[in-house]
């Protein structure tokens, strides 16, 4: 779901979406899941197009 989720729609939003109490619930479950906390998940999943090493650029 946070893949397919505008960046608008905050981590908060999902979490209450998905039936959590609040948003650390959710950072809680998904660190012990996945080793990480939702931000830092999507940081390594969806690169940053301003980062020059993404772009092809030289840094």
């Amino acid at each position: 779901m946070l893949l397919h989720t505008p960046s608008f729609v905050s981590i908060a939003q999902v979490a209450a979406t998905c039936g959590y109490y609040d948003q650390p619930h959710l950072n809680r479950e998904f660190a012990r899941l996945a080793g990480c906390s939702p931000t830092q998940w999507l940081a390594e999943e969806i690169p940053s197009v301003q980062d020059p090493e993404m772009a092809g650029e030289p840094g």
